[in-house]
């Protein structure tokens, strides 16, 4: 459970991403947070991955799936 803010997740995100192996899942808790979801979503646009649970999620307490975000590294 990582920094909230914008710039925190954002940075925990490009600090580990690079040792993260193809087919390796990102799973990201408090992604109703606006700031931990627009920084996932920044960092993912210029990347490679499938979603399984996606980061705008409207409403964590009544949202199907919670608060979390999952995506898979499919390359570099």
């Amino acid at each position: 459970d990582g920094d909230h803010s914008y710039k925190g997740c954002l940075e925990d995100l490009n600090n580990w991403y690079d040792n993260l192996t193809i087919g390796g899942s990102v799973i990201c808790h408090d992604a109703y947070d606006e700031r931990v979801s627009n920084a996932i979503l920044d960092f993912t646009s210029n990347k490679k991955v499938e979603f399984v649970l996606d980061a705008k999620i409207p409403n964590h307490l009544t949202a199907k799936f919670g608060s979390l975000c999952h995506f898979i590294k499919k390359e570099n």
